[in-house]
């Protein structure tokens, strides 16, 4: 009996590492716009970029009767399992963590939120405090990020630390593209 329950547990923890899609209507997304833009009826409309990239999520324009225009990036940061790992931006196969978060720009295309919804991570949870996201707010895009200068190192989420700063700083690398594009409206 004790047997069997281990493997059930082993199946059901195994099935947790599953790569699935981006879940862009994640109950949490809601109220982070909500709270974020103070909106309650709104809709998304993807942005396209003309240049082909290699984002793991996609940039949307925030549309309501009160205002539009306003952007959002949802997206999935791929990170490396406890023990290291070599990952490319576009790698297609299992062999990461990963964790869904979203970015909330304001008018200025300063960073005015960021949360992480969806963490399938086995460490580095960390992250995913408000006190450390903060750290992102009214951030322009013309400059990245360093940790332990601009963002900083958290003890047991090192892989989790720098997987995001790099993402976010890739992320606003695309965002200035689009802005330039004059694809975004």
């Amino acid at each position: 009996m004790r047997v069997i329950a281990i493997i059930i547990m082993i199946v059901f923890s195994l099935a947790g590492f599953g790569q699935q899609e981006i879940n862009y209507n994640h109950k949490k997304i809601n109220k982070f716009i909500k709270k974020t833009y103070k909106l309650n009826n709104y809709k998304f409309k993807e942005v396209f970029s003309e240049s082909e990239n290699q984002l793991n999520g996609s940039f949307f324009t925030i549309e309501s009767g009160a205002s539009s225009g306003e952007l959002i990036y949802i997206g999935r940061i791929k990170s490396c399992r406890s023990g290291g790992c070599s990952i490319d931006r576009d790698t297609k196969d299992d062999n990461y963590e990963y964790f869904d978060y979203i970015i909330g720009f304001d008018s200025n295309n300063k960073i005015k939120g960021i949360k992480i919804y969806s963490y399938q991570a086995t460490h580095g949870q960390e992250v995913t405090a408000r006190w450390w996201l903060k750290q992102f707010y009214n951030h322009r895009s013309n400059k990245a990020f360093e940790v332990n200068k601009d963002i900083d190192a958290i003890s047991g989420a090192t892989i989790s630390v720098y997987a995001m700063v790099d993402d976010v700083n890739y992320v606003n690398q695309e965002l200035l593209k689009l802005l330039k594009s004059d694809n975004i409206l």
